[in-house]
């Protein structure tokens, strides 16, 4: 009986290892491309950390991966660069506070063009004017009797 226990253990052991040394393996390298791509250079104007070539940025973005690999969250990392150079430096705008404004500002445009597009045709619409003595039943006039017999003879001849 104790054999079965121990070969248990053994199976239960080797299932677990390998998801034991795979499972807490962390992508730096990820988190810290996404911090690059959302904040712009300070030393590059108009281009992305990511995208900036100069040693300067360079040196930013090695400091941030050896932060995050030193456990410092990545939102403390955020933090302090809007700390150190400013909220100007993001790449979006946030979406909370003034942010959310410029988030919602395109489609509330966007809304507000449709209706004063929709109002403007509406009322270029003219209604249909009817003279009040014209009688509509007396508008139906029999056809022609010569030309509903030269109807049927075509459509009988099959021309």
């Amino acid at each position: 009986m104790r054999k079965c226990y121990w070969i248990v253990l053994w199976g239960l052991l080797i299932a677990i290892l390998p998801a034991l040394a795979f499972g807490q393996t962390v992508d730096y390298e990820s988190e810290a491309q996404d911090i690059f791509s959302e904040y712009m250079s300070p030393f590059c104007p108009g281009r992305l950390l990511a995208d900036c070539g100069s040693s300067q940025a360079a040196e930013l973005r090695d400091a941030i991966r050896v932060a995050l690999a030193n456990g410092v969250r990545a939102d403390s990392i955020r933090e302090q660069l809007e700390d150190t150079y400013g909220s100007s430096l993001r790449a979006s705008p946030r979406t909370h506070g003034w942010g959310l404004l410029a988030w919602s500002a395109p489609f509330v445009f966007l809304i507000l063009m449709l209706a004063a597009a929709g109002t403007w045709i509406v009322g270029q619409r003219k209604p249909l004017a009817v003279p009040e003595s014209a009688d509509l039943g007396s508008a139906y006039t029999e056809p022609d009797p010569a030309l509903l017999e030269e109807l049927r003879d075509e459509l009988r001849n099959g021309r």
